[in-house]
């Protein structure tokens, strides 16, 4: 969920050529940012075993 919010959305008035579906993207600070948060909430998670 939190790496969908790094989605890069296609402003809505630009013109494609017909058939082309334009790749999916993320916008790199916010999914590097993201990451981080995942990374702290991991970390700071004590109620988990992982032995």
């Amino acid at each position: 969920m939190v790496l969908r919010l790094t989605a890069y959305h296609y402003p809505e008035n630009i013109l494609l050529p017909q058939g082309y579906t334009p790749p999916n993207l993320a916008i790199n600070t916010l999914y590097s940012k993201a990451w981080l948060m995942l990374l702290m909430l991991i970390a700071h998670n004590h109620g988990q075993s992982w032995v």
